[in-house]
């Protein structure tokens, strides 16, 4: 399923008739968070129903203010729980006890995507206890008629001397941490790459049968400009309107809106994604728009988001890519490569089931760019001894002690092993004139 937020301008079907449907009277606010299947654009209704209750609590009797906040950490919940059911092709009705306990237990191995850091046992615990609350109101209603019989993993989960289970090369759950920030070689980059399709030009034509040009054109755009996830969902169509000679070598300046803490900053684009971006708007772009104006008619509001669902998403084709896209495109791909820690999971019945944690994810891409610009304006470009000014601005941080506290370390692990041969057009990418950008 879909996360989607409450927006009455967005021109779907969905998010205009979810209040009248289901509100039971209530005017849903705007932004509230809710689970939509992409295929058929109908509201999840026992996870809409409980987002609601919660929202409806003290807060709204006391002063009729809805808490968007609690609303938007349970759902968050849901969503790393729906995305477990989908990779194990588990439904939410036929969701057992076994299933949660392999939730909870691959938490233990997971980190933040944004920080590196392990997953505190504060965290997890909530992150459990919310999905075990949404089926019990679930189940209360007659929604579902499964039990979790959450208590056994929810008491687990209060152990802050949690047993980190490990993988077939010994290293434990926390050593993760050390892998989260690592940057690609170029032969793990040829290998991820390898699994998410090809971008084009007009000299190699795409065809509507062939795999969207998205996941490998929004990879790119993180590794070679570095920004949040966030950031790359955020780029809109305007991008298109910059001046372009066709030049395919050098880069363009880009001007980032909306960022972390509402600052504007500068990224430098290179001319050969351009190339790429555009002929993706012209293509692909352009024909799942098509769809979606032919599928829901008048109603249709043209998204101002760069990248967007293509045609062969169904019912999704021109909605734009939400932040669950782009990690899956990225976490199938290294699973594909198999850039994975191996860990075996014990289930309540005994039986053992070996799960693929990917070494890398989405934001692993912003990482990458960091260290590949230190080595690269540090030793192939010879332009920089001490790099790490210019990448606190390129990546926006809030100061340098913010960029020295995330890389330095990380960079010394590195400095042996990644090679000065880093892929041809990022280092083309990054040769552009000091004087104006450094």
């Amino acid at each position: 399923m879909e996360l989607v937020h409450f927006n009455p301008f967005a021109g779907s079907h969905s998010y205009q008739d979810v209040s009248a449907e289901m509100m039971k009277g209530f005017k849903l606010p705007l932004h509230f968070p809710f689970f939509v299947d992409p295929m058929t654009e109908e509201v999840h209704e026992p996870t809409f129903a409980f987002l609601r209750n919660v929202g409806l609590s003290k807060s709204f009797e006391r002063n009729g203010r809805w808490n968007l906040s609690k609303v938007r950490n349970r759902a968050y919940a849901l969503r790393q729980w729906d995305d477990m059911l989908g990779y194990f092709q588990l439904g939410w009705a036929t969701a057992t006890p076994a299933a949660f306990r392999m939730f909870a237990d691959n938490m233990l191995s997971r980190i933040n995507e944004r920080t590196g850091d392990m997953l505190s046992s504060d965290y997890m615990y909530m992150t459990a206890k919310y999905i075990a609350d949404c089926y019990a109101f679930a189940r209360s209603r007659g929604y579902v008629d499964v039990d979790l019989d959450p208590a056994e993993v929810l008491d687990g989960l209060k152990d802050d001397d949690l047993d980190f289970p490990a993988d077939q090369n010994g290293f434990g759950a926390r050593t993760v941490k050390r892998f989260s920030k690592k940057a690609f070689t170029e032969n793990e980059w040829v290998k991820i790459s390898g699994h998410l399709g090809e971008p084009r030009l007009e000299s190699d034509p795409w065809t509507a049968d062939m795999p969207s040009m998205c996941p490998r054109l929004t990879c790119e755009v993180a590794l070679q400009m570095g920004p949040r996830v966030s950031e790359v969902l955020i780029l809109r169509e305007a991008v298109m309107s910059i001046p372009w000679n066709g030049d395919t070598t050098g880069h363009v300046p880009l001007t980032l809106f909306n960022t972390k803490g509402n600052k504007v900053r500068d990224v430098a684009l290179p001319n050969l994604l351009l190339a790429y971006l555009r002929y993706y708007d012209a293509t692909e772009r352009k024909e799942a728009l098509e769809m979606r104006r032919a599928r829901e008619g008048d109603a249709f509001v043209e998204p101002k988001e760069l990248f967007l669902h293509g045609p062969g998403a169904g019912r999704a084709a021109g909605r734009p890519l939400t932040r669950q896209s782009l990690q899956k495109f990225f976490r199938d791909a290294c699973v594909a490569a198999d850039l994975v820690h191996r860990l075996s999971v014990t289930l309540p019945n005994g039986e053992v089931m070996d799960v693929k944690v990917p070494k890398f994810t989405f934001h692993s891409l912003r990482h990458s760019f960091a260290i590949w610009m230190y080595f690269t304006r540090k030793y192939i470009l010879g332009i920089d001894q001490e790099p790490w000014k210019y990448i606190s601005a390129r990546l926006g941080h809030a100061s340098i002690e913010v960029t020295l506290g995330t890389y330095l370390d990380v960079s010394r692990f590195l400095e042996p092993e990644i090679s000065n041969l880093l892929r041809r057009h990022f280092h083309a990418a990054c040769d552009w004139d000091i004087s104006q950008h450094g």
